[in-house]
């Protein structure tokens, strides 16, 4: 993947702390920002996801009763199948 080029202005003191941080990690402060965005955005995402399989379990909520009862009994069959007595 191309690396590009960004320029961020930084507290004086987040910089400090970013570059202990770095060097008590063994790792550039450039590799350590690139991580800890990546994680940002990945949380940001699932957080995302999470909200739209939320939304999607709130819609589906009136029609839950007639999924149970069509898999509850298919569940107890693949557990009783499955236990060795």
């Amino acid at each position: 993947m191309a690396l590009k080029d960004v320029h961020i202005v930084l507290q004086a003191d987040l910089l400090e702390r970013l570059g202990n941080l770095a060097k008590a990690l063994d790792v550039s402060r450039n590799l350590l920002v690139r991580r800890a965005i990546e994680e940002f955005l990945a949380n940001k995402e699932r957080e995302r996801l999470d909200r739209d399989l939320d939304e999607y379990v709130r819609q589906m909520a009136p029609y839950s009763g007639e999924f149970v009862a069509e898999t509850e009994g298919e569940t107890d069959r693949m557990i009783l199948d499955s236990t060795e007595w």
